[in-house]
């Protein structure tokens, strides 16, 4: 087995500095006593958009879509053609400040972006009313035995 060379290393602190780091405050004492500057790893990587798993957190709150994309899915099939599900990736801004990417492969809010007529497919969309959810029950097959299950679409508040 081949060893891996190093092509460039950034040091910080020596190996005995690294061994005698305990804790997360005995950390920060070195770092502040070495005088090394601390940059939050968002501030100087991506776009300043945080993944967001919490749709329900923007049902009726306003928020701005400021861009978004379809992709195929590398996970989930469309159980009737066999084909890789389509989303969408939402980069928004909500009321409070909040900058959030929220995905949809769903009826919602998917389709209802792909459905927008070409005039405005382009433009900043306004959502003054945040989300809307329709809950409901869904038989799947789990195991080869049928069960019910709760599930929930999202859509824009229209």
């Amino acid at each position: 087995m081949s060893e891996a060379t190093a092509v460039a290393t950034v040091r910080k602190f020596n190996a005995d500095e690294l061994r005698s780091i305990e804790s997360f405050d005995q950390l920060g004492a070195l770092i502040k006593e070495r005088g090394i500057d601390v940059v939050p790893v968002d501030k100087v990587l991506g776009d300043g958009f945080a993944l967001s798993k919490d749709k329900d957190a923007l049902v009726g709150r306003p928020f701005v879509i400021l861009d978004y994309q379809f992709s195929t899915s590398r996970d989930t099939l469309n159980p009737e053609t066999g084909e890789p599900n389509v989303f969408v990736s939402v980069r928004l801004m909500t009321e409070d400040n909040r900058k959030l990417i929220i995905n949809d492969g769903s009826t919602g809010i998917r389709d209802q972006l792909r459905n927008l007529p070409d005039a405005v497919a382009g433009s900043v969309l306004y959502v003054p009313r945040g989300l809307r959810v329709s809950e409901y029950e869904v038989e799947t097959v789990v195991k080869g035995k049928t069960v019910k299950q709760n599930a929930k679409t999202y859509y824009l508040s229209v």
